[in-house]
């Protein structure tokens, strides 16, 4: 009964307020009248944010709000992370009155007050042209809620960095130690690995830990200590052991490796790979609408489980389902030998190719499959290598790599466990 009559209640303040609305319109002056005007058109939005308030209901209010909206002094386009947070640690309002309306080209600035315990509450909202919230501001004027509000804990803001490509594999500037070095961006691997062959052997430690590659064999790894790994200010290893292996077998003319990026680095982050402009993307929460228009039209979603290290998803060969993984640090896309014989109908040109790896040249069956399918989209002529430890090493039928990564911009969100594939534009 006390929970209609309150609905009740909140009902006839809100008819109240529409006919004040429309009183005001036309005994004020014109200036006031479209400032009525224009707050009638957002009450609507006030209304849904007030009913948030109490309910604490995110959900209902996050349409209101634009992908890059600034809540008080927090990042943009956060609304996901910062909005809920909010909502749960403001007091709960009973109703919010007209403060002010300023309207300056395409945005109004509405401020209104919200009724707490008798007190009041100043909510702030900035709606842009399209009518979406592109600020927020509730309670930071109040003292008695700012150690409430500085318990609201952004999420890092992502970063946009070039890469070198060589033989198919992805490297990219980092620092070490005070020193800006290559690292190959590999999640094939679980953990960071540094070369042991660019280091002083007095500072490599022994590790009961070893390393396998493509030929299955282990390769034994040691340890080190650093002071401080930097990629893109935002991901970090401060004063701790990482693994150390010799790695020289990757560099090139122009590449000295320092290390390797493994899955480890990146677990709380999404990546997007766009290999026709050499940029990777590295960003620590999923904002659709600002993907979309950076991206282009969104392909496709492949949702993944995690096993280990890998991102694991079906694909479609001749009829035949088979789990695969996805490794950032693969050059062509491996596949387990026990299942050659059941490719005959779309394998061909078959040859031999050679893998340089921990444990010197290994020498694989390649061929080209022609259609891979994953969910709807057909993946045509795409290189494989076939290898008989794949399944050991990994669990998992095979592994896609560049021949999969290179035909879309490729969002791997290792948080939302997804891959977004998008046209580009």
């Amino acid at each position: 009964m006390f929970v209609a009559l309150r609905r009740q209640t909140q009902m006839m303040k809100k008819n109240i307020y529409v006919v004040l609305f429309v009183l005001l319109y036309f005994l004020f002056p014109i200036s006031l009248k479209a400032k009525t005007n224009t707050l009638v058109h957002f009450k609507e939005s006030l209304d849904s944010i007030l009913d948030a308030l109490q309910t604490k209901n995110y959900n209902d209010i996050k349409s209101l709000f634009a992908s890059n909206a600034k809540i008080i002094n927090f990042p943009s386009g956060q609304n996901d992370v910062i909005i809920p947070q909010l909502l749960n640690v403001l007091p709960i309002p009973s109703a919010y009155v007209l403060n002010n309306v300023e309207i300056e080209d395409d945005n109004t600035l509405i401020k209104v007050d919200y009724v707490v315990n008798k007190k009041k509450m100043t909510g702030s909202f900035v709606f842009g042209k399209d009518h979406k919230i592109i600020y927020c501001d509730i309670g930071s004027d109040d003292k008695s809620f700012s150690k409430k509000l500085s318990t609201i804990k952004a999420v890092p803001n992502g970063f946009r960095t070039n890469f070198l490509m060589d033989n198919k594999l992805i490297y990219v500037k980092a620092i070490l130690n005070g020193k800006e070095e290559l690292f190959l961006l590999d999640s094939g691997y679980s953990d960071m690995i540094l070369n042991s062959d660019k280091m002083d052997k007095r500072d490599l430690n022994f590790s009961n830990s070893s390393l396998y590659g493509v030929g299955g064999k282990g390769h034994p790894v040691e340890t080190t200590r650093i002071n401080i790994f930097n990629w893109g200010g935002r991901i970090k290893k401060c004063d701790c052991e990482v693994k150390a292996a010799p790695l020289s077998y990757l560099n090139k003319d122009s590449i000295e490796l320092a290390g390797i990026i493994g899955y480890d680095m990146i677990k709380n982050s999404q990546l997007t790979f766009d290999y026709s402009k050499y940029t990777l993307k590295v960003d620590f929460h999923k904002n659709s609408d600002k993907e979309i228009s950076e991206n282009g039209n969104l392909v496709m979603k492949i949702p993944f489980k995690l096993k280990g290290h890998l991102p694991v998803f079906p694909v479609e060969i001749d009829g035949k389902t088979y789990n695969m993984g996805l490794d950032t640090g693969a050059t062509t896309n491996l596949m387990s030998s026990k299942y050659l014989s059941n490719l005959n109908n779309s394998l061909y040109d078959m040859g031999e190719n050679k893998v340089k790896g921990f444990n010197g040249v290994v020498h694989l069956k390649k061929g080209k499959i022609s259609e891979t399918k994953i969910g709807n989209i057909s993946f045509n002529d795409m290189n494989y290598s076939f290898n008989s430890e794949v399944s050991k090493q990994y669990n998992v039928d095979g592994v896609l790599g560049y021949e999969f990564l290179k035909k879309y911009i490729t969002v791997v969100d290792y948080k939302s466990n997804e891959i977004r594939l998008y046209e580009g534009k």
